[in-house]
Parts: structure tokens; C-alpha cells; sequence
């Protein structure tokens, strides 16, 4: 029979399949099939082709030769000699290479073997995620294993297997598993390669493991060449509707740290964790924690995997428990919290993390304005907040009593360094005044001028409360005028350890009056919006009360948020700080919103303040924020001091994203800001920087470029006019082979606090991961 198809089917077999093929026989005394010459076998969306195929309806065996395919959906499987059962068309391939171009990898073996719909087993096996132009082109890495099995839905495991890169075997394992899906699945992620001028060259073999369907484990060895072995772990989680977290932990014991010497005054056992973590529970209720912990204040510096706490003066850990409750949804609210924070700015073995006032811990509960039954109209709110604020140890076992004040703090200047105590470059205590901030005939200085300044360290600790109930009465003129007047108390309850029992008592009130203009305006490209106009005029008030004798926990802030309370005037009236000055003032402005198809297209508001108590104008401030076509944007604040006119405070930034291009362009300008001091002298912190700011006055930007599919550039930089001083340039380049298997990106970076530092990471790609941001976690 030539060049006709031979339907076969029937008790014999399990299921149907088809034979095409220029010549096809049937010798009945072997009950054998015999096809020749372009032979395709189709079963159940199977296909196998080949030259030759022989196979027996007795046993329900075959063989197939020469230029062998079988197209399993997008797998195919080449080879010159395959054994198959007919059935189901499952065997043994000889000398077989299969490529799945769904899993995007391709396995090659000296025996491979199909043992079920989606299952292989292979001896001397090969197997590679490269998928180079130039198919004879050596592939950049491939694993090569004596026996290996390959799940196409899962993973693949192997014994005495071998990584190869450019045919070279760089490192060798006795099993391993590695994930074939993009999904989750456990194994062996590709080793990471890299070095810096601050570790040194390194290595990583991370292995990811689905520890369950809704927790997943990644473990990160990694030893650095200069600093040793430092293994770290990376668990996430989730569970119930809307509960999720993430925990990181890693230890290095430090071969580059001399312990307790002047420049590395801690132990060289360093470790770090995070835990991050946020469940909504029954009853509208809900727990989150965001804690982080490090071993020494130069671990930001030192390791990249805490590089985002590099720019804060506190590493603060909080947590809280909260449900809401009532008549209204959420009127009623209670919060239980704790929150601790470890000094970042001075050297370990001088910092401030023995004395910080802890709250450890608060309790808060809070009421939104609701009625009162009997009196129409009349909202009442108001709020309750227990603080028990606790250092860890007492500071009168470090500050000579000299340098206590009222009982409150330590003058010992915004460093908490007394002299006495104060080091100088090499690390030696001197008895001069080595930081120059005393105060004196010749200097004005923080150290020893009888006020405090934030920094230094405060002497009390306790419990506080803090009651703040408020009544209130809208009043609506029609649809147009919205008048709201607000009257409240304010009591602050003190049980100190120093101060003994106190208390303070002031009276708040504030008035808005406000109504809304709706109107339509034509804008330039984005066409016919909505336009909604409110002007407002306010007064908002807190009584003057002596409370220089009240225990000091929360000083007031070194440099007034006058714009942030024109914003709310619930900034003037809930000031959580323990001196709270005087308020009589007038606020008004008005707000813009341009709206159009339902989306906010633009938010824009001015305004300003007469303060009565001091007889001066606030600031004028101006400030909003703006969604523009192709895909950017623009937000931006101003303040500007009336009297003198002087321009205080302000801020434009502007971005843009598209396709994996962004870019980000930004100014900051802050005339007053607080002194801040940060003694790292004694280490490589802050080597060869030494300039002071008094003020902020910054342009800096980011960028992402996608040149092409394989090269793309990313900029992060600052740049201080006030001292011409470059803050921070970060460059980075990072390419993505045209094979689609490793990536390599070099990257410099330079700031005022470590100077120069450059990395060069090198990683394969395939195994269980994503080809989008493969340098970022």
C-alpha cells in the first residue's frame, strides 16, 4: 500500500492513531506493521515521524530510525533510533536531544527514556537554557549530569552533575534539583557572581525551595572573597485572604573586622534581619510588623542587602494590633502598638541605643465625629493615647550629673558625646574639645548652653497620657457654604521617674468655612475637563500654658513643619510633642481639582496664614500635582516667607515610564534645617568628607534606558549646590545575552559617605527565575 494513510485502532489498542507514509505493510503471520519513507504517526496530538517504523500489535512495541521527531504539543524530541510503546507512544530515545521551547530549555542525552505524558528520564545527560543565533556557537553554560529526571510541569533532578560555562566545569554537585517552570518550583537558582572594591570578588549558589503552596524559602550562600562565608535566607509567605509577610536573615562571621578597634568598635559575628508583615483579621480588625535589626551601625555600609537604611539617623522597628468598631463602619478605633529604634549615627561603642526613650509599649483609641442622640446635629470625636516611654538602660550610668538640666536631659550637645568622652581620628579620648561645639565666649555651641537641642540625651522616662476630646457643630448654608466649628481639650498626664506626677491642660478650637465652584475649562492636548473650585478661610487656636517643668519624652521638632500644619490644621491642635506653643491664626487659600472621564487629572492648592500671636504673616504656599500625557507626571510644593519675603521651602519633581524606560528628574530646596551630627571620623564612613550643610538646595534624577533587547543603562544621582558637593552618582550598565541565558551588569558607585565603590556581578539565566530586573530582589 503506497502513500496512503492506515487508520488503526480496535480492542488491540488503548487509543486510535494514525499512520501516513509512502509505503505501508502488514505481515500477518508476525501480526507486524512496516512503514517506509516519510512514516508520520499522529495519537492524541502526539506526532512521531521518521524513515523507518516497525512495530507489532502483539507486544505493542516499536522502533522507529532514521531523522527520528516526536512533537509532544511545543517538546520536541530528535533522535536516530527511538524504541516507543504504541500505546502511548513512550520509549527509549538513543543519542536524543529534546527542546522545549515552553520551558525555553533544551536537554540532550546518551539514553533518554519518556516515561510518562510530561516526564523523561535521561543517562549522560546535558541539558542548557541557551538558545544562541548561531546554532553550532558554543552554548555559554550548560549542566551536564550521569542520570537526571525532568518533570516539563515542575523540575528537574540530577545526580553527579557538573556546571559548565563555555564547556568549561566550574562546579560540581552530587544532586541537585533545578526548576523547568517560570513558576514556583523548587531547586537550585543559578549562581551569582561578583565583585566590589568593599567585598571583594564573590559567589552565591542560591536554592530556592517551595516550602508549601503558600511559602516559599530561598537560601543564599554566599562567600566573599575579602569577608568570608555569609549565608542568608529569604522567606515569604501568604495566607487567608489578605495576609502576608516577608523575612530576611543572614550572619557573617567578618574576616576584614578587628574587633573593638577605633574604626570597628563591634564584633566581627554580624548579622541583620527584616520582617515585614500585615494580616486583616475577623471583626474589621488587623496586625502588622516592620522590624529590622542589625548587628552594628556599619552594616548598611558594609553589605548591599541593607543598603536601604544607609540615609537614616534610626533604625525604627514597629508593630501594632488594631480593630475598629461601632454603630458608624470604623467610627470607633483601638490600636495597640510598640515601637524601638536603634541609633544609627555615632560609632557602636558611643551611640545612643542604650538611652533612646523607647514605646514600649502604647495604646491608642480614637473616636470619628459622630451625633449625640438628643441633640441634632452636635458631632463629638476625640481621642485617648497611653505612651509608656522606657530606655533600655538608665543614662545617668554614662553622663556625669554635671551635665543634667532641670532634670529633662544631658547637655552634652547634639553629638551625646561629652568632652571628656570625644574622640579624635585615631581613636583616642582627649580632654580638649575635639568636636568643636562647646558653648563658650568664643563659640556657640550646643554643648553646655543650657537648652536643648535635639540629639541630646533625654534624662526622664515614664508613662504619659494624653486626652483629647472635641465637640463640634456643622453648619450647612444650602448646597454652597460648609461651616464646621470645632472646640476641644487637650490634657497631657505625666508619671515620671525624675519629674514625679504632672499634668498640662490646653483648649483648642478650630473654624473652617468653605464652599465649591463647578465649572468646565479647556486644557492644552488633554482636552475638556471638569474644573471644581473651593476657596476656604480658617482659624485654628491651642492656649498657652507654662509647661517648661513638664517631663520632656517628645521634644518638639528643631525646625517648625509650618507648611505641613497650614496643610491640616490638625497639626496645630494634635501636636504630640511635650512644649507646644501658642497658636491664634488665620488660614486661607483655595483648592483646584481638574477632573475628566471619572480620573483626577490635576490637584492644585494655595494658600497662607496670619499668625495674632506674633503679629506676622505664614507662608504663602503653593502646591500640587499633575498626570500628563505619555505616561508622565508632575507633582511640586513652594513656600514662600512673607515677612522678610524669602523663598523657605519647596520641591519639583517630574517623571516619566513607558515600556521599561523610566526617568525621574528632581529639585529640593529646605532653607532651615536642624543640626545633625553623624561621628563616623574614626572609619571609612565619612572618609575624606567633611563639609557641614546649612541647608538643603539638591538637583538629582534617575533614569532607565532600554537601548535595545539586550543593553540597557540605569543613573541614580544628587547633586548639593550648597557647598558644591556631589551627594550620591550611581551608574550601571547591564546587558542580557543574546542567548538568553547569562546577564552581566557593572555598576559605580560614588557618595559623600564611602566615596568610590564599583560591582561587578555576573549570573546565569533560565533556572526558575524572571529576565525583567534580574539584578534586583
Amino acid at each position: 500500500m503506497l502513500g496512503a494513510p492506515a487508520p488503526v485502532a480496535g480492542d488491540d489498542f488503548d487509543a486510535p492513531f494514525q499512520v501516513d507514509a509512502d509505503e505501508v505493510e502488514y505481515q500477518a503471520d508476525r501480526d507486524l506493521y512496516v512503514a517506509r519513507g516519510n512514516v508520520v504517526i499522529t495519537q492524541e496530538g502526539r506526532v512521531l515521524r521518521a524513515d523507518r517504523v516497525y512495530f507489532s500489535a502483539r507486544t505493542r512495541q516499536g522502533v522507529a530510525s532514521g531523522d527520528v521527531v516526536i512533537e509532544d504539543g511545543d517538546d520536541v524530541l530528535r533522535a536516530p533510533f527511538v524504541q516507543f510503546d504504541v500505546d502511548t507512544i513512550q520509549g527509549v530515545v538513543f543519542d536524543g536531544a529534546l527542546d522545549s521551547p515552553g520551558g525555553g530549555y533544551r536537554m540532550q542525552g546518551r539514553e533518554v527514556r519518556k516515561t510518562g505524558d510530561q516526564t523523561y528520564e535521561f543517562e549522560g545527560g546535558r541539558f542548557t537554557t541557551c538558545r544562541c543565533p548561531k546554532p553550532e556557537q558554543r552554548d555559554p553554560w550548560a549542566i551536564r549530569a550521569e542520570h537526571a529526571t525532568l518533570d516539563i510541569d515542575g523540575f528537574g533532578r540530577a545526580r553527579n552533575s557538573s556546571l559548565e560555562i563555555l564547556g568549561v566545569p566550574v562546579l560540581w554537585l552530587p544532586y541537585a534539583v533545578y526548576p523547568l517552570k517560570r513558576e514556583r518550583q523548587t531547586g537550585f537558582l543559578f549562581p551569582q557572581f561578583g565583585t566590589s572594591g568593599r567585598t571583594g570578588g564573590d559567589i552565591m549558589l542560591p536554592f530556592f525551595w517551595a516550602a508549601a503552596e503558600n511559602v516559599s524559602v530561598t537560601l543564599e550562600p554566599q562567600y566573599q572573597m575579602r569577608r568570608g562565608f555569609k549565608p542568608g535566607a529569604l522567606v515569604e509567605y501568604v495566607y487567608g485572604e489578605d495576609a502576608e509577610g516577608e523575612l530576611y536573615g543572614t550572619y557573617i562571621h567578618d574576616k576584614d573586622v578587628e574587633p573593638d578597634a577605633p574604626s570597628t568598635p563591634f564584633d566581627d559575628d554580624r548579622w541583620g534581619v527584616t520582617w515585614q508583615h500585615k494580616e486583616t483579621l475577623p471583626w474589621a480588625s488587623g496586625v502588622a510588623a516592620d522590624v529590622a535589626a542589625i548587628s552594628d551601625n556599619l552594616m548598611p555600609f558594609d553589605f548591599s542587602d541593607f543598603r536601604r537604611y544607609r540615609r537614616d539617623r534610626f533604625l525604627r522597628s514597629t508593630g501594632w494590633l488594631g480593630t475598629r468598631f461601632g454603630d458608624a463602619p470604623g467610627r470607633f478605633g483601638f490600636v495597640a502598638a510598640g515601637q524601638s529604634a536603634d541609633d544609627l549615627q555615632n560609632p557602636d561603642d558611643q551611640d545612643r541605643d542604650d538611652f533612646l526613650l523607647q514605646r514600649l509599649p502604647s495604646a491608642k483609641a480614637a473616636a470619628l465625629p459622630g451625633g449625640v442622640p438628643g441633640i441634632p446635629g452636635l458631632l463629638v470625636s476625640g481621642g485617648v493615647e497611653v505612651v509608656n516611654f522606657q530606655p533600655y538602660e538608665d543614662p545617668e550610668d554614662r553622663f556625669d550629673r554635671s551635665l543634667l538640666v532641670d532634670d529633662q536631659f544631658y547637655d552634652t550637645g547634639i553629638d551625646a558625646i561629652p568632652d571628656g568622652q570625644e574622640r579624635n581620628a585615631v581613636g583616642n579620648k582627649v580632654p580638649q574639645d575635639q568636636h568643636l561645639d562647646d558653648f563658650s565666649a568664643t563659640r556657640s555651641g550646643p554643648e553646655g548652653d543650657g537648652f536643648f537641642q535635639e540629639g541630646e540625651p533625654l534624662a526622664d522616662h515614664g508613662q504619659r497620657v494624653v486626652a483629647h476630646p472635641r465637640v463640634a457643630y456643622p453648619i450647612h448654608l444650602g448646597d454652597v457654604v460648609e461651616l464646621y466649628p470645632e472646640a476641644g481639650y487637650y490634657g497631657t498626664f505625666y508619671s515620671a521617674d525624675r519629674a514625679g506626677a504632672d499634668h498640662r491642660s490646653l483648649f483648642t478650637g478650630r473654624v473652617d468655612l468653605r464652599t465649591k465652584l463647578r465649572g468646565a475649562v479647556q486644557l492644552p492636548v488633554l482636552g475638556r475637563a471638569a474644573h471644581i473650585v473651593e476657596p476656604f478661610v480658617g482659624w485654628v487656636g491651642v492656649s498657652q500654658s507654662d509647661q517648661d517643668d513638664n517631663p520632656l519624652f517628645v521634644p518638639d521638632t528643631a525646625v517648625p513643619q509650618r507648611r505641613l500644619r497650614l496643610l491640616e490644621p490638625d497639626n496645630w491642635t494634635l501636636d504630640p510633642s511635650d512644649r507646644v506653643d501658642e497658636a491664634n491664626n488665620l488660614i486661607f487659600g483655595v483648592n483646584n481639582r481638574l477632573w475628566r472621564g471619572g480620573n483626577l487629572l490635576g490637584d492644585f492648592a494655595l494658600f497662607s496664614a496670619y499668625e495674632f500671636a506674633n503679629g506676622e504673616w505664614g507662608p504663602a504656599v503653593l502646591q500640587g500635582e499633575t498626570a500628563l500625557p505619555y505616561n508622565m507626571w508632575i507633582r511640586f510644593h513652594g513656600a514662600l516667607d512673607l515677612q522678610p519675603v524669602e523663598f523657605a521651602d519647596g520641591l519639583a519633581d517630574f517623571g516619566w515610564s513607558k515600556s521599561g524606560n523610566r526617568l525621574g528628574v528632581y529639585y529640593r530646596y529646605v532653607r532651615d534645617i536642624p543640626q545633625v551630627f553623624e561621628n563616623f571620623e574614626r572609619n571609612d564612613r565619612f572618609q575624606e568628607f567633611s563639609d557641614t550643610f546649612s541647608r538643603i538646595n539638591q538637583i538629582g534624577g534617575n533614569a532607565r534606558w532600554q537601548i535595545t533587547e539586550s543593553w540597557s543603562v540605569t543613573y541614580q544621582g544628587s547633586y548639593s549646590f550648597d557647598n558644591a558637593i556631589s551627594l550620591i552618582n550611581q551608574f550601571g550598565i547591564e546587558y542580557l545575552s543574546r542567548c538568553k541565558c547569562w546577564a552581566v551588569r557593572l555598576e559605580v558607585n560614588e557618595d559623600r559617605t564611602r566615596g568610590i565603590d564599583w560591582t561587578l556581578r555576573y549570573r546565569l539565566v533560565g533556572l526558575g527565575d524572571q529576565r525583567e530586573r534580574l539584578f534586583t530582589r
